[in-house]
């Protein structure tokens, strides 16, 4: 995975500021596994790979498993309140900010359906469930 990192770094700086400022994080997780070398380094995965497991199957799982995971998240973040609690009149919003942290008023929604466009290989995620 590590050579999509010029590719996450070019698809990051095409990015407007606040679209810019969502991804991000996605973009240092991306940087975290990489540096740890997952697949690499923990002792299931090198059992799999001993056992004949496929490297690139192995590291599409873990992918696939994150991508899940952080489409979940901003799933969740895009409801705006605990769909499953009722009588509970609260909830939140995800709101831009400013360089400054303070927020610009502009709420930033939809970000789930916004999550395999930022697949930095161009590929949408297509690869994913290959």
């Amino acid at each position: 995975m590590s050579d999509l990192q010029p590719a996450w770094q070019e698809w990051l700086n095409s990015l407007d500021v606040p679209r810019k400022a969502a991804a991000e994080p996605v973009a240092r997780c991306d940087r975290r596994l990489n540096r740890a070398g997952l697949v690499r380094s923990t002792a299931p995965p090198q059992r799999l790979l001993a056992a004949g497991a496929d490297r690139e199957d192995l590291v599409r799982l873990v992918r696939a498993v994150a991508y899940e995971a952080v489409f979940a998240t901003l799933d969740e973040l895009d409801a705006g309140g605990d769909v499953n609690v009722s009588g509970v009149n609260a909830g939140w919003v995800v709101m831009e900010s400013g360089e400054d942290g303070s927020p610009t008023g502009r709420a930033l929604a939809d970000l789930h359906e916004d999550l395999l466009t930022m697949d930095p290989s161009g590929r949408d995620g297509a690869d994913l469930w290959q």
